[in-house]
């Protein structure tokens, strides 16, 4: 009987191989560049022709090899990065699998010259025609250059699924810049036909190396994310304002101990950082850094090393979304730009279950007249606000998060929306306001409120938490909605709405917070939404997510509506609040509360100015 089974030839194992490191040419420069970042190369320049179809080619200054070491970096698995299983725990090289020369030689025409710093001549290896390695002397710099030419020459059918020539330069300049952004340092080079691609500069100042980089991306400023440190995990990096966010995620870098990953629990913990500031739509632009001891993340998991796995996922995801997420409150932009907002001062964080980031309201003189009643109840922002974390790491992990931002707090009554000169509503929807430059400021109520509702109902001490109704309501839902109630009864009584089973079907709402004045109509609707917002994969999710879904979703429906007829008092409270909240200018669910159309573009648009 003949044995089905068979020994694939060395041939047949390199192309399979290569199938797994090798699906571009930007895969083979991103393999090259990451060899020359090993060596310590401060100065990496690629060549390409034709999007590097025809030729890719990688030169750096870096250690360089020896003769024997040339004819070891072209096996399969042969690595200086580890020595033995124990290293894969502890990886801080960017390559290390042993696969990459040896998956290009075999789908490539592949020359390499290299000399280390302490020979007086370098080495070039190729391959004859049978595939036999030739090494010889040659006069070369200090460093490695490494050749790939005709690309899927020998396997016609990748080669027909490459794709035009702009395509694979585009996906090469973007590989390399991920490659510098991840690195911190040295001077990257992308050419073609002598024509420059990229070109990023080594600089001291990580901030200006960083900001040329990304230029195009953040439009609207990039600010820096104050280191923040946690059980063995360190993050750090730059924001851009949510004005700045893409459809796409192609502005979003993240590493992990300098490597590039497309992990989707760190996108998604950037993204939780965002989550009140963007529509789900909409993606940031921000720079990441995650630092990790060893043994917290395995790099051994992807054939591309794009994907890791950590060992404490939600310390991560908790670190880097609570991180941004304080330093995005601070609408860093909006007083970057408004004249009128008083520098930062330092200033020390109260103790736990308390922050100097809610700051009290004080009404000013155009507010209404005592005893005067309003058609809604602004009331106080008090500074003591009620923690609303439950995971046991969160009150650590937020103390430590806050030391990094004793500097970043704004003086008390000083803001960009109090010097806004109220000049009527429009629609009954739009607050028109006049700056200081004679700009027109078109503010949406409903958002601007639902902002300050939101930071209210968080902010409410406990004793203030609930307001028991004169007359409980009986609600009768559909099943599904009272089932995905029915496990967060425990946590509405902790956000101020207390209810009870009353029948199969039917809940009875006993108390809301304060400043909830809803009719039977309305609390239905609140809790339909609740019931939607709460049952969304709600397995995997966080209590505090849930927590913030909900707390957005009633602060929407207590906030004023499109419509409503508003008093110039109601207005102007309005106005002096948003000082005081975070992320005041985008509502709970990420969109923008206001717009700004300058004195130029009036003119320009009534023929005043060309």
């Amino acid at each position: 009987m003949t044995c089905k089974i068979r020994l694939l030839s060395e041939e047949t194992i390199n192309q399979i191989a290569a199938g797994e490191v090798v699906e571009r040419p930007a895969s083979v420069v991103k393999e090259l560049v990451e060899n020359s970042l090993d060596s310590g190369a401060s100065i990496i320049e690629v060549r390409l022709v034709e999007g590097g179809r025809q030729l890719i080619e990688v030169s750096d200054n870096g250690s360089g090899m020896s003769a024997e070491e040339l004819k070891m970096a072209v096996m399969r698995h042969a690595t200086s990065k580890i020595k033995a299983i124990s290293d894969l725990d502890s990886i801080r090289t960017m390559g290390f699998r042993g696969e990459a020369m040896a998956s290009i030689a075999s789908v490539a025409h592949l020359t390499i010259i290299s000399r280390p710093p302490d020979a007086e001549m370098g080495h070039i290896l190729t391959f004859d025609e049978e595939g036999a390695i030739k090494i010889a002397p040659i006069g070369a710099p200090v460093g490695t250059l490494v050749r790939v030419e005709n690309l899927f020459y020998n396997t016609p059918a990748r080669q027909k699924f490459l794709r035009q020539a702009a395509t694979e330069r585009s996906h090469i300049v973007e590989t390399v810049l991920r490659l510098a952004m991840g690195a911190r340092h040295g001077t990257f080079k992308v050419t073609e036909d002598e024509r420059r691609l990229l070109m990023i500069h080594d600089n001291k100042d990580e901030y200006k190396r960083v900001k040329e980089a990304l230029e195009g991306m953040a439009k609207n400023g990039l600010y820096r994310l104050p280191p923040a440190s946690y059980k063995g995990l360190t993050v750090s990096g730059y924001f851009a304002p949510p004005q700045d966010a893409r459809r796409d995620n192609k502005a979003l870098y993240v590493y992990v101990n300098g490597r590039m990953v497309r992990d989707r629990l760190l996108q998604g913990a950037v993204r939780e950082g965002y989550r009140t500031l963007l529509p789900h739509d909409r993606q940031p632009v921000a720079l990441i850094y995650l630092e990790t001891d060893d043994g917290l993340v395995d790099v051994n998991v992807h054939p591309q090393k794009l994907e890791v796995r950590f060992s404490a996922p939600q310390d991560i995801y908790a670190l880097i979304g609570r991180t941004l997420a304080k330093a995005l409150a601070l609408s860093p932009w909006l007083k970057h730009e408004a004249a009128s907002v008083a520098e930062y001062k330092p200033q020390r964080l109260e103790e736990e279950g308390s922050s100097t980031a809610f700051l009290p309201y004080t009404p000013a003189a155009s507010a209404a007249p005592a005893g005067k009643k309003t058609i809604y109840d602004f009331e106080r922002v008090p500074a003591k606000v009620r923690p609303l974390i439950s995971e046991p790491y969160s009150a650590a992990l937020d103390r430590q998060v806050a030391e990094n931002y004793n500097e970043l707090l704004p003086e008390e009554n000083s803001g960009y929306f109090a010097t806004l000169e109220y000049k009527g509503q429009l629609a009954r929807t739009y607050l028109l306001c006049e700056d200081k430059e004679g700009n027109l400021v078109i503010i949406d109520q409903h958002a601007a409120h639902e902002r300050i509702r939101r930071q209210e109902l968080a902010a409410r001490p406990p004793d203030k938490l609930t307001q028991p109704l004169l007359f409980p309501e009986i609600m009768d839902l559909p099943a599904n909605d009272y089932h995905r109630l029915a496990p967060y009864f425990s946590l509405l009584a902790d956000l101020g709405i207390e209810v009870e089973p009353f029948g199969a079907q039917q809940l009875v709402v006993n108390s809301l917070p304060p400043g909830m004045k809803l009719d039977k109509k309305r609390i239905y609707e609140l809790l339909q939404a609740i019931a939607i917002s709460a049952g969304e994969d709600s397995t995997s999710r966080p209590i505090q997510d849930i927590k913030d879904h909900i707390l957005a979703t009633m602060a929407c429906h207590s906030a004023v509506r499109a419509g409503d007829l508003l008093s110039e008092a109601e207005a102007v409270a309005i106005l002096q609040k948003l000082d005081h909240m975070k992320a005041a200018p985008f509502c709970p669910h990420g969109r923008s509360i206001m717009m700004k159309l300058t004195r130029a573009e009036l003119e320009k648009g009534v023929n005043r100015r060309v």
